[in-house]
């Protein structure tokens, strides 16, 4: 009997501790600082958020790859802004006009505030440590003390925070139980939409029996050295690839940077409408030669029964995720004459009909992890 499932994408997202911070470095392009700034300002200044808030820093001394970085903070179960500013539309047209003035992002990162005393707008510079403790309980308690002894004559801010147990648990994981491409697992960070600052475990490359074999050691290793930092877990989901209707899917390839996803609700009973026009785009398009990778999931277990997941991996969101050979070529008239007269008016009316109105599209990018990853060879 023929597999029904022959590749599944496991995913599980999951958010860490309260009082958190993520950063995002990056090379801003030459005297553009001013820019930038008016930018942010123009779409943060007066943003009402659900919990902490976003800074803009710039590096005066001590980083040798990056010149400024944003830093997010606040409660990781309630992040986000809460005005009406925070939809997808405005947030695509100030990524793209931000990404205008940098010359690449370096680095980012994330981990949980452990210790603050102060709380003081005057001082407007930071001066940063970074080290790794080899007993952190031992660290908080002396750095504590010698805070509390320095109280009545401290001016500023001082605090004192880690780049997150839960990341340096979910590394050591990996590197025990996924170090081959058959158990190999990539780690993302969600970063648009409701969900940014959460990680997603992708599970990826696997057929039907992945799920019979015995894992107990490694849920248990998990259980005991990740899940104590996690503050929630939003489950386990299993997606089946469909292959008709993806393109340019090498299971082989490195985990890419970045990945688009767009999940799809479908109407009851329209499924067959949605597929249609996806699949006669699927096919067009390889006849077209388009680059970009695109890979179609259908909900196995774990969500709403009738959920498609549109997966895109890409490098660079300058270089963009794939065209055509001929990128001047009229779309919708190869597309009737590969499949018929007015087929492409009919087939788009009635795919989009087919998705659920109110909460059918949603859309979300998430950067991958490297040092949370599978490290093959």
């Amino acid at each position: 009997m023929k597999k029904l499932i022959y590749l599944l994408f496991f995913i599980t997202t999951f958010s860490f501790s309260q009082n958190a911070f993520m950063e995002f470095q990056f090379e801003a392009k030459r005297g553009a600082q001013t820019a930038i700034l008016a930018l942010t300002d123009e779409f943060w200044g007066d943003a009402e958020f659900k919990s902490g808030g976003i800074n803009i820093q710039a590096f005066n001394i001590g980083n040798e790859i990056s010149t400024h970085r944003i830093v997010l903070y606040g409660d990781p179960a309630n992040w986000g802004r809460s005005d009406s500013l925070s939809n997808e539309d405005k947030w695509a047209v100030f990524s793209h006009k931000l990404n205008n003035h940098i010359e690449k992002w370096t680095h980012s990162s994330s981990g949980n505030v452990i210790s603050w005393v102060g709380d003081n707008d005057d001082y407007k510079y930071a001066q940063i440590y970074e080290f790794k403790a080899s007993d952190p309980s031992a660290f908080k308690a002396a750095h504590d003390k010698l805070v509390s002894e320095m109280s009545p004559t401290l001016k500023g801010e001082i605090g004192f925070g880690s780049y997150a147990e839960f990341e340096a648990g979910v590394a050591k994981k990996t590197d025990k139980f996924n170090g081959t491409a058959e158990t190999s697992m990539a780690t993302y960070q969600i970063i648009t939409g409701q969900d940014q600052g959460k990680y997603m475990r992708v599970m990826g490359n696997r057929d039907s029996s992945a799920f019979d074999e015995d894992n107990t050691a490694e849920l248990a290793y998990w259980g005991k050295h990740v899940m104590p930092y996690v503050e929630s877990n939003d489950g386990n989901i299993r997606w089946w690839r469909m292959k008709g209707f993806s393109q340019n899917w090498d299971n082989d390839l490195p985990p890419a940077r970045f990945v688009k996803m767009t999940t799809y609700t479908i109407k009851r009973g329209k499924m067959s409408d949605f597929l249609r026009f996806w699949r006669n785009n699927t096919k067009l398009q390889k006849e077209l030669g388009y680059s970009g990778i695109t890979g179609l999931f259908m909900l196995v277990s774990g969500g709403e029964s009738q959920q498609l997941l549109e997966v895109e991996p890409y490098n660079s969101h300058a270089e963009g995720m794939g065209e055509m050979t001929n990128p001047d070529v009229n779309y919708v008239e190869e597309y009737n004459k590969m499949h018929g007269w007015r087929t492409h008016r009919n087939d788009e009316r009635a795919a989009t009909a087919a998705i659920e109105e109110l909460w059918g599209i949603t859309v979300e990018t998430a950067e991958l992890n490297v040092e949370m990853s599978s490290k093959l060879k």
